[in-house]
Order: C-alpha cells, then sequence, then structure tokens
C-alpha cells in the first residue's frame, strides 16, 4: 500500500507570501534563502527557547511542535506551511538522516505509521521543536527520538 509519505506523493511547492506584502505566490521546493535568513531563524528559534508548549498554539503566547514549524517558517521565509504534523511531512524533499542540513525538518512517529512529531534540525545532531515541556533543543541520538525517528525534509535551501 503506498504511504502520503512516499516519494510519489510528495508537494514539490508550496505557497509563499511576497516580501512587501500582496497575494501569495507558488514557490518551488526547496526555497532558495539567503545565508543571513537561516541565521535568522536560529535566532528566532533562540527566542523561542522555553515557550510554554500549548496544544494547537502557534504563537509565542505557546506553541504545539508543528505551530513551531509553521509560526518559524512564515515569520522568517513567508513560507504558508500546513498546520499539522501529519500534513507537513508530505511536503518538501525527504534527505537522509545522514544528509542533514540546519534548517530540514524532521519527524518521528510513535507506534503507529502515522507521524506525530515535528522539529528544526540545527546541526550537530541537535533539533529544536515544542515538546510538553515547552520549546527546547533535544538531540537526535537520544533513546526516545532514534527509536522514533521517521525521516526528514528540506524545504529550505542556501543561494
Amino acid at each position: 500500500m503506498e504511504s502520503k509519505y512516499s516519494l510519489k506523493n510528495r508537494k514539490s511547492h508550496i505557497s509563499c507570501r511576497p516580501e512587501g506584502g500582496g497575494s501569495a505566490r507558488i514557490c518551488p521546493l526547496p526555497l532558495k534563502i539567503k545565508p543571513q535568513s537561516l541565521d535568522q531563524l536560529f535566532s528566532s528559534i533562540n527566542e523561542s527557547l522555553g515557550t510554554r508548549y500549548r496544544f494547537g498554539g502557534a504563537t509565542p503566547n505557546g506553541f504545539d511542535c508543528s505551530g513551531f514549524v509553521l509560526y518559524l517558517y512564515q515569520k522568517n521565509f513567508r513560507m504558508i506551511l500546513p498546520r499539522t504534523a501529519s500534513d507537513l511531512a508530505a511536503v518538501g524533499n525527504m534527505v537522509p538522516k545522514k544528509s542533514l542540513r540546519p534548517g530540514d525538518l524532521v519527524f518521528f512517529s510513535n507506534a503507529s505509521r502515522s507521524i506525530d512529531h515535528v522539529g528544526i534540525f540545527v546541526g550537530q545532531e541537535s533539533f529544536a521543536h515544542a515538546a510538553s515541556s515547552g520549546v527546547k533543543l533535544s538531540r537526535l541520538n537520544e533513546r526516545y527520538y532514534d527509536s522514533h525517528f521517521a525521516f526528514a525534509t528540506r524545504l529550505i535551501t542556501t543561494e
């Protein structure tokens, strides 16, 4: 049976808002960004560390995992992403774990085949995510995350 996360069913475009405002346009993935934009993403992540977890939260008043990702990608890259981790998992190019680059999304799954958690890879085996204890950095090689890692995707690339 074909999985909705398979290579055949991946979304290779996303809606983006122009820098000056206006109507959204369709952008191919991975979106080409300037290195400074990636630096800004990491600054935004650092500013968000410690923000409380809130189910359904997508603002600095509280985040769930997908709300954290969509907030930061909207703020820093003007991308309009799907709301849930499961829907977000079908967007972008899949990349092997050994080829992760900062800014890639990492996805996790509990015992089922569906995706139930997402974070942003920041480098050196670490990723940022909204956990039940709030926004924090964790390591991919921690026992829980290593055993529940599903795959990663690339939505952005530096020019």
